[in-house]
């Protein structure tokens, strides 16, 4: 029986210092039956010339190049169309990332033993440090709701990014675009989506690195302090759909007040107006309006606690700026 085919899909945009080995890492690997994609996002650095290179050499390449420049999750979705229709799993390769040899080989027989998975993620080296895992040591399979439960819960961790996760093809040409636009973090979105209905297969062996300190749009959120904002939207999109009401109601208070407690000291800290206009475009993905007045409210909360309790504020001042340093 022939081993089914891989697409692996390769977006790109001036990674011209990465692609390379990004290419090399895909051809290296001990699965055989694969093809790559690679889409040239109108780049101005040599990559295109780098691909061209490749693509000459191995007819298992595909290069294309768009005829104008697309957004990233936009781009992001017209690679992943651009699969061979007749492949049973779709693996996207982040251009500033690469795969360890055994990376496809281990995420098929995984997805081949469980007919029920439609996502299959591994353990992955960020920079120098093991990320991915799951609360069972040993199992190789979980329930997809159930992690999704954990997830809003507890704050599980199973996937992470593009690159560390392998879906199945008739997953990927089922969902037009693949990636829903307009969202902050379309790839945790589309996990959930998936694992509605599939399960999750986790292969407990590192499988792909993921380059750190390059420029990206996480990296530029940084000093937005975009963590409580991403627990309030997750909870406010999920919630609903993979809790109890009571679980539900618990979860998203602490999340709301949470964020507007956030919100009101950022207020005393004066932030500047691309820390609003950050939070401001992260709540109308789903569907709020800047919440002026809740956040207001909260500032005065917060400054009237300064006030009754001037030891404490002498402390947090003390550890903001020990942070800092």
């Amino acid at each position: 029986m022939a081993a089914p085919l891989v697409s692996v899909v390769t977006p790109f945009y001036n990674t011209a210092d990465y692609l390379a080995e990004c290419i090399e890492s895909v051809l290296r690997q001990s699965y055989g039956n694969w093809e790559y994609v690679l889409v040239n996002n109108c780049s101005t650095d040599g990559s295109l010339q780098i691909a061209q290179r490749y693509a000459s050499r191995d007819a298992r390449i595909r290069l294309h190049s768009n005829e104008q420049f697309l957004g990233q999750v936009e781009n992001y979705n017209h690679a992943l169309s651009l699969a061979a229709t007749g492949s049973k799993y779709c693996k996207l390769v982040e251009a500033d990332n690469w795969l360890y040899p055994e990376c496809l080989e281990r995420m098929v027989d995984m997805a081949e033993r469980h007919p029920e998975v439609g996502i299959v993620s591994a353990y992955y080296l960020k920079g120098a440090v093991v990320v991915g895992g799951a609360d069972q040591p040993g199992a190789e399979v979980y329930a997809g709701r159930e992690v999704c439960r954990e997830k809003l819960l507890a704050g599980g961790f199973y996937t992470g990014s593009p690159t560390s996760v392998m879906y199945r093809g008739d997953i990927v040409r089922s969902r037009r675009p693949f990636y829903a636009l307009g969202r902050r973090h379309e790839d945790r979105d589309v996990v959930y989506e998936i694992l509605e209905h599939h399960a999750l297969g986790f292969v407990p062996q590192i499988l792909c690195y993921l380059r750190t300190g390059n420029p990206s749009i996480l990296t530029a959120a940084r000093p937005f302090d975009p963590g409580v904002l991403d627990r309030l939207l997750e909870i406010e999109l999920y919630a609903d759909r993979f809790l109890t009401p009571e679980e539900a109601r618990r979860v998203r208070r602490n999340a709301r007040t949470q964020y507007f407690e956030f919100m009101g000291r950022s207020v005393l800290k004066l932030q500047p107006r691309a820390f609003w206009q950050f939070h401001f475009r992260g709540l109308r993905t789903i569907g709020w309006n800047p919440p002026y007045l809740r956040i207001a409210a909260a500032a005065l909360w917060q400054a009237a606690e300064l006030i009754l309790n001037p030891l404490d504020a002498v402390r947090r001042v003390s550890r903001a700026v020990r942070a800092r340093l």
